[in-house]
């Protein structure tokens, strides 16, 4: 949604000819235009200044009593991020959009890419990120809006990254010298442990069979007791 800000300039500008420079006519528009102006102004003013992210305190604490979020002690930074968890919660369908939208949000990114490293398993860069809460706290949000059986890695990329040859945008190599030469890596802060599948019989379908003497990629693992 965009704000107008020149009601008044506009609509003298949709008069036709005939009346293009009528004193009188531009007058009456005027005087309605700027009333119209003034109202366009305060419902933006309204609007803007009770979102989550520009709210603070007793505001934010409203915002949870609605939505089921109590503040429990934190800080308005945190509980911002409690309550995109929640909303997350409430809205998600758990498909792969949503999720890459409520953590461009988190991360306050530029844009996040999108990468798929294996079976049921995807992983999130957000670029230019200015995260809006910690670490924890996003991969909770994240995890609560994902698909059930996907596994998502999930990196930031700050601004000055270190980047090669060809990328316009990064950073190379530092310096020991001069610190002020080159650029920050990347955090991988949330990521998947591939869990070897256990040994199961008939009727498991999430287990693994038996092994094979001549294939070591054949059978799964015994449980430890």
């Amino acid at each position: 949604m965009i704000e107008i800000t020149n009601h008044t300039a506009q609509a003298i500008d949709r008069l036709i000819t005939q009346y293009s420079e009528a004193p009188n006519i531009e007058a009456i528009i005027t005087a309605y235009g700027t009333q119209v102006q003034e109202l366009e102004t305060m419902f933006f003013e309204v609007l803007n200044e009770r979102s989550i992210q520009a709210s603070v305190g007793q505001q934010l604490d409203n915002f949870g009593t609605i939505i089921g979020q109590p503040r429990q002690g934190f800080s308005d930074d945190v509980y911002r991020v409690l309550l995109y968890n929640r909303i997350a919660q409430i809205n998600s369908e758990g498909t792969i959009e949503e999720v890459l939208s409520i953590f461009k949000t988190l991360m306050g990114a530029s844009n996040v890419i999108y990468d798929v490293l294996g079976p049921a398993h995807i992983s999130l860069n957000a670029m230019d990120a200015e995260p809006l809460g910690s670490y924890p706290d996003i991969i909770r949000a994240v995890n609560n809006a994902k698909p059930v059986g996907v596994a998502i890695d999930l990196v930031a990329t700050h601004t000055g990254y270190v980047g090669f040859d060809g990328d316009i945008d990064g950073l190379g190599l530092g310096d020991v010298n001069n610190a002020s030469v080159g650029g920050y890596l990347s955090d991988l802060f949330s990521y998947i442990e591939i869990i070897p599948l256990y040994m199961a019989f008939d009727g498991d379908e999430d287990g693994a069979g038996l092994g094979d003497v001549t294939n070591d990629a054949i059978g799964g693992f015994l449980s430890e007791l």
